[in-house]
């Protein structure tokens, strides 16, 4: 977490099954985070990449993510506002591979 004069901002993940990476993020009202989730870890973005709305996961569009390259590898660049945000992305492969999840 983040405290800063406008709020928290907050991110956790985990893994499920080996090929799931559940990801949490909180930006505090009339803010936005940009998030940068790891191409490496699926192969495309959507239906690699859901997004929980009420109580089901959604496919994530592709033509809300943006492809960069960072020193740190290359990411999927997502803009998002206020509140609380979850995300799932499902890989290709069943490993253990510790994620870099990005939120500046």
């Amino acid at each position: 977490t983040l405290e800063t004069v406008r709020g928290t901002y907050g991110c956790k993940w985990q893994f499920e099954n080996g090929n799931r990476l559940q990801i949490i993020i909180k930006i505090p009202f009339q803010c936005t985070a940009d998030v940068y989730l790891p191409v490496s870890w699926c192969q495309e973005v959507a239906p690699a990449i859901q997004k929980k709305e009420g109580g089901d996961y959604v496919c994530v569009s592709a033509d809300r993510f943006r492809h960069v390259v960072l020193d740190e590898g290359e990411f999927y660049h997502l803009r998002i506002g206020p509140g609380k945000h979850e995300f799932l992305m499902i890989s290709s492969f069943s490993a253990i591979v510790t994620p870099a999840v990005c939120v500046k």
